[in-house]
């Protein structure tokens, strides 16, 4: 509770087991709770997936997991909502490279699959994910523009897919790590880069960027 603290549920996965990382990542949205669990095995070892939950019950409605899933996915990496929709990272998809799967949160379909136009194995993309509007910010950390795990965001449209831009950081260099988190509202973008070394080794930096 938001006023006393008190604690009113504690979630838990349906058939838990152990090593699946339930809790890895975590969304709310209206009366629904999405947790992610990025190394179940439902479709393979650390394939990946997504638990929803009823927020007044602590019932468990569902669990999603991609419709092209396979082991060392960890789909559920990342997880983002607002609206109807729901983001969810698998940050070793598609060959290594990281995909997003969009889902209607109501009716657990899968609606969309995003992936970067210039992905390579190894960008982590998906690693962190930010929704706003209908507007997908999305981390690659490990995208290698500036030197190794320089890293980028990719701008999507969730309705259409379409990707809008990739964005790195003017002074970006190898093992920033820029993208590693991220944030969206309105036209203000956070991203944050770890690996940044400014004020001396991985001392690390955040970046605001203005999409207006």
């Amino acid at each position: 509770d938001v006023t006393t603290g008190q604690e009113l549920l504690k979630l838990t996965a349906a058939s838990p087991l152990a090593g699946d990382s339930f809790g890895a990542s975590a969304a709310i949205r209206g009366n629904r709770i999405l947790i992610g669990c990025p190394k179940s095995d439902d479709l393979g070892v650390d394939s990946g997936s997504v638990h929803v939950f009823d927020l007044a019950t602590g019932q468990q409605l569902a669990k999603l997991t991609a419709s092209d899933g396979a082991p060392e996915d960890r789909f559920g990496s990342s997880l983002a909502a607002q609206g109807d929709r729901v983001l969810v990272g698998a940050q070793l998809g598609s060959g290594g490279q990281g995909a997003v799967y969009v889902f209607d949160i109501n009716t657990g379909q899968e609606l969309e699959k995003l992936s970067a136009e210039d992905g390579q194995p190894g960008d982590w993309f998906g690693v962190r994910v930010a929704l706003d509007g209908d507007t997908a910010v999305i981390g690659a950390s490990g995208h290698d523009g500036a030197g190794a795990d320089s890293g980028a965001i990719y701008l999507f449209d969730v309705v259409t897919g379409q990707q809008l831009t990739k964005l790195t950081a003017l002074d970006g260099a190898e093992g920033d790590m820029f993208g590693g988190s991220v944030a969206l509202s309105n036209s203000r973008i956070l991203i944050g880069a770890r690996g940044d070394d400014d004020s001396g080794e991985d001392s690390g930096s955040a970046y605001v960027l203005d999409l207006a």
